[in-house]
C-alpha cells in the first residue's frame, strides 16, 4: 500500500514543480522489493522510468543529462522561491531555502555519473 502511495507521489513529481518524483519512485521500489515481486517487476520494466531506476538500483549512478536537469530545476525553483519569500520579508525562510538548495546540489553532483558506454561490461569505472 505504501509503495503505491510512493508511485503516486512519484508520478505527481513528474508534473508538479518542486516535487522530487524520482526519489519517491526509488522509495516505491524499496517497498515493492519487500512486498510485491509483481509491482517491483512492473516498476523496473516501465518504459518511462524503468531504466533509470535500474541504473540507480544496481550502480547508484545518474546520467549527465539527469544531473543537468535536476541541477537546473533546483536552481530555478530555489531562486524563484528565495525571490518570492524575500519580497514578503521572510529572510530566514529564504536563507533556509538557499541552504537546502546547496545541500541538494551537492548531493546530486557528487553521485556517480553513468559512463557513456556503460553496458555492464567489466572494467567500466563510473566517474563523479
Amino acid at each position: 500500500m505504501v509503495g503505491l502511495l510512493f508511485v503516486g507521489l512519484g508520478v505527481a513529481g513528474w508534473v508538479l514543480p518542486g516535487l522530487p518524483g524520482f526519489v519517491f519512485l526509488i522509495l516505491a521500489l524499496g517497498c515493492f522489493r519487500k512486498g510485491s515481486e509483481r509491482f517491483e517487476s512492473w516498476l523496473l520494466a516501465h518504459p518511462w522510468w524503468g531504466a533509470s531506476l535500474e541504473d540507480w538500483d544496481r550502480n547508484k549512478w545518474l546520467t549527465k543529462r539527469s544531473k543537468c536537469i535536476v541541477s537546473c530545476m533546483i536552481c530555478a525553483f530555489s531562486v524563484a522561491s528565495i525571490y518570492f519569500f524575500s519580497q514578503k520579508g521572510d529572510v530566514w525562510l529564504s536563507i533556509a531555502i538557499g541552504l537546502l538548495a546547496v545541500v541538494g546540489l551537492v548531493y546530486v553532483l557528487t553521485r556517480k555519473t553513468k559512463p557513456l558506454m556503460a553496458d555492464g561490461a567489466a572494467g567500466v569505472t563510473p566517474t563523479r
